[in-house]
């Protein structure tokens, strides 16, 4: 099998170069109005609810929402709902409703904060290291989606190639028109089985404040509830349109299910709006992880135990310096996330040793308080560590 390459022109490119030309200019307009560490970390603390509601949602749409759960709805059906109706949903509405006000009395600026205040400071030391490995981790994870996409993007398509697909593109009514075997398929597989807000507060909670980022999560909440018509209703289409998904086959992979959905069936144009889409995802993922990143590494380990009492230039740069070390990291993550033929199998390890036993500990830290500071220390690090080595006993 021909090695796939996307079917793009001279428009698709275009548009390519305007989207990259003006998310340029606006960091380089942004950057004029940085000028300290809370501006660069926390947004100045200025941003209204609608506008971090969204922040919300884009740090949820990266490559684990486009490339891993049309993936997943591919592999394993619409099992994956469950993922955002029972799952992230109620999660996010209980995070807004129950710890956003527990969250923000508290007069923390991060989880690992709240942790030192209720544990101690081995928990808070552990709790950021994991943190800061988790987010660089993930990063890798959208990086190497922005990969697949940019390898079947960049070289140049064959002519004959361009023109055999131009005649088949003509001839998809024909060749596309809805046979029995395609329905009886098209219904097994709709049955087939298969981080921190950027608004946070350094000062005393005021009402007006904790309500605007209470809402946060809740704004975000609402259109959590669609994402899945994006995502796993598309990763379901490609199982029935793509005959070759999730086969050994070059490029046929699930990860690779929007991608070759939008190349089979999109025009020129509308094809490079995608791709901006997909792009503009990935980044956006990749910029909330090293965002959390920077800022925990900055807030929870530069600044508390190793560099005390420096002016707040000093830990602007230095938040700067965390940035681009982080970028650099998760380009070096990509290679373990390129092992992985579902992204989403990669996404839930991670979050097995990182998220489970942090929200643990956190809520049982909320809601009892006779659990000691040690405990919660050997809580997370008995969560964290990876399983020994099993023995299996032969029956007899």
């Amino acid at each position: 099998m021909d090695e796939l390459r996307l079917d793009v022109n001279f428009v698709d490119y275009a548009i390519l170069a305007i989207y990259f030309v003006a998310v340029l200019g606006i960091g380089f307009a942004a950057k004029r109005f940085i000028k300290t560490s809370l501006d660069y970390f926390l947004s100045g603390r200025s941003l209204p609810a609608w506008i971090t509601g969204l922040a919300f949602i884009s740090a949820n749409l990266g490559a684990l929402e486009i490339l891993g759960m049309a993936a997943n709805g591919a592999q394993f059906g619409l099992y994956t709902l469950h993922y955002y109706w029972i799952g992230a949903i109620p999660a996010m509405v209980f995070l807004g409703l129950v710890m956003m006000p527990f969250y923000y009395g508290s007069q923390v600026r991060s989880v690992p904060e709240y942790l030192r205040l209720r544990f101690n400071k081995p928990t808070h030391v552990f709790n950021a290291m994991t943190f800061a490995i988790a987010t660089v981790l993930i990063a890798g994870v959208d990086l190497y989606a922005l990969a697949l996409v940019l390898k079947l993007l960049l070289p140049v398509a064959d002519p004959a190639r361009h023109r055999r697909r131009r005649r088949d593109r003509a001839g998809l009514h024909h060749a596309r028109r809805p046979r029995l075997g395609d329905l009886q398929r098209g219904a097994a597989v709709l049955h087939h089985p298969g981080r921190a807000d950027p608004a946070h507060d350094r000062r005393p909670c005021r009402p007006r404040a904790s309500g605007r980022r209470r809402r946060t999560p809740l704004i975000g909440a609402y259109p959590k509830i669609f994402i899945p018509a994006v995502t796993i209703i598309p990763g379901l289409l490609a199982l029935v349109l793509i005959p070759d998904l999730g086969s050994d086959k070059l490029n046929m992979e699930y990860n690779n299910a929007i991608p070759l959905l939008i190349n089979e069936f999109l025009p020129n144009g509308m094809l490079g709006l995608a791709l901006v889409g997909l792009i503009a995802a990935f980044m956006a993922g990749v910029a909330a992880n090293v965002s959390a990143f920077n800022t925990v590494v900055t807030y929870d380990l530069w600044e508390p135990y190793v560099r005390q009492g420096r002016d707040d230039d000093y830990y602007l740069r230095f938040g700067r310096i965390a940035t681009v070390g982080g970028i650099l990291i998760g380009i070096l993550t990509a290679l373990i996330a390129s092992g992985y033929t579902n992204i989403m199998d990669y996404i839930q390890l991670l979050f097995s040793f990182f998220n489970a036993p942090l929200f643990a500990t956190f809520i049982i830290g909320m809601f009892w308080r006779r659990m000691t500071p040690w405990a919660g220390f050997w809580g997370l690090v008995a969560g964290t560590a990876p399983p020994g080595p099993t023995t299996r006993t032969r029956a007899a």
